[in-house]
């Protein structure tokens, strides 16, 4: 009685998944090959405790991200990118004076990327992978606290897409990149368009 339960249940699953391939086959998965995208935004650095009093700080810059991406199926693919996170600066008092620390940062990506259709239009993704990051600039604090420099770490990220049509997207995305030197961290919130061949 149980097996025969089961295999009730079974043959309409099995010929439920045979009609979903079969119309699966007959016309081509969407949201799969090559795609190009830009996006600019607002960049946002985490700074080690520079060991002294702080004057004053802006951790805000003005950020562009370019990449590119190759979806195997509408759910799975892979992408790399290069992000320019603007400049940073921090004035701390160090011996009755104050001093003040500037730095920009950029970093190169590398990700596996997940999709998650809402409606035929619009689309929630997820990045993860590694960022190789670097801060330029001149250093004036101790060696616990230098930002300058360069570090590889986890990058996370995800957003929102809105499709304008079946090749071009409006993108909404953060992206959080890790270290990218030993005492600096930083993300990145930016609007775009991503174009798919």
């Amino acid at each position: 009685m149980q097996k025969s339960s089961i295999a009730s249940l079974l043959v309409p699953l099995a010929l439920c998944t045979a009609m979903t391939g079969n119309a699966q086959a007959a016309e081509p998965a969407p949201h799969t090959g090559l795609y190009v995208g830009g996006a600019a935004g607002v960049s946002r650095y985490r700074l080690a405790d520079p060991g002294a009093p702080v004057a004053s700080k802006d951790t805000s810059g003005t950020g562009l991200k370019l990449y590119g991406g190759l979806r195997f199926t509408e759910h799975f693919g892979i992408e790399a990118g290069y992000a320019q996170l603007g400049q940073f600066s921090e004035r701390v008092r160090q011996g009755g004076a104050e001093v003040e620390q500037q730095g920009k940062g950029r970093v190169f990506y590398a990700a596996a990327t997940g999709r998650i259709p809402i409606t035929d239009a619009i689309a929630i993704n997820a990045r993860a992978g590694i960022a190789q990051g670097r801060v330029s600039g001149h250093n004036v604090l101790s060696a616990s606290a230098n930002p300058i420099g360069r570090e590889r770490g986890l990058m996370l990220g995800g957003g929102v897409e809105y499709g304008l049509s079946r090749n071009l997207a409006i993108t909404a995305d953060y992206d959080h990149f890790g270290k990218l030197s030993r005492a600096a961290k930083g993300g990145l919130v930016t609007v775009g368009l991503r174009a798919s061949f």
